[in-house]
């Protein structure tokens, strides 16, 4: 992952959508440098949890980048190849990308049939 962007995903970030909210936290892993790790956590109108969080990773040690669905509500890890370019998502097979700024971040993600926007949020404080 390029510098500039891991330093721009670092920290928090919300998605506020009327009453409901999606939060995403990223920082590198405690334990693994090669692995910058997410948490998704879905609010309702009560600001309460929709579901558990949901992890991710951004995994270097596959090569080229991998963004990971890693674990608490997938039974599997599912990844997708990676891109940190402000262009459009290849339209072949499973990827994503991550647009960061100081203010700003873009998850999308594609299976080669069309681009499917997971998160776009703005930089929030992290309580």
């Amino acid at each position: 992952m390029p510098a500039e962007t891991a330093q721009n995903l670092r920290g928090c970030w919300i998605e506020s959508r009327g009453k409901e909210a999606t939060t995403f936290r990223w920082f590198p892993d405690r334990e693994n440098p090669a692995v910058f790790a997410g948490e998704q956590i879905d609010y309702t109108p009560l600001n309460v949890k929709a579901t558990e969080d949901t992890a991710w990773r951004i995994d270097k040690n596959l090569g080229a980048p991998r963004l990971c669905l890693a674990g608490r509500r997938a039974k599997q890890i599912l990844c997708w190849r990676l891109s940190f370019s402000a262009e459009d998502l290849p339209k072949n097979g499973r990827t994503a990308a991550i647009r960061a700024n100081n203010e700003t971040l873009v998850i999308a993600l594609s299976d080669g049939y069309g681009e499917r926007v997971l998160f776009n949020g703005v930089r929030d404080g992290c309580d």
